[in-house]
């Protein structure tokens, strides 16, 4: 996974009740194997990714902090020429499922609910 921690690309969208191959925290780090140091490392990087999309949730839309599904990850191919894959962070709103996404890059079938 490269440095996530820029601006990157925010989107608010209605209720989604199904989250295939999105995986919660302990789950993306034992996807990225590895021996224990390696998957220390992941958790890490990972738990920054996380914690600064629930920034950005805060800053650029009307997410209440309450979250009934996430925060979750879903991989996506690697970017900018380094050789590991990035993720993108969602999380679920539990008063009104609302869908909160941040991602890296800028997936064009999400461009219509981007904040």
């Amino acid at each position: 996974m490269r440095e996530q921690l820029d601006r990157g690309f925010v989107y608010q969208m209605g209720p989604i009740d199904w989250w295939p191959g999105w995986a919660d925290l302990d789950e993306a780090v034992a996807q990225r194997g590895g021996d224990e140091r390696t998957r220390a490392q992941a958790r890490t990087e990972l738990e920054g990714i996380r914690d600064h999309a629930l920034h950005e949730f805060r800053d650029r839309t009307y997410w209440e902090g309450d979250i009934v599904t996430g925060p979750v990850f879903a991989g996506l191919p690697p970017g900018d020429g380094n050789s590991d894959g990035d993720v993108m962070v969602g999380v679920k709103q539990m008063n009104n499922g609302s869908v909160f996404v941040s991602s890296p890059y800028e997936p064009p079938w999400l461009s219509g609910y981007a904040v």
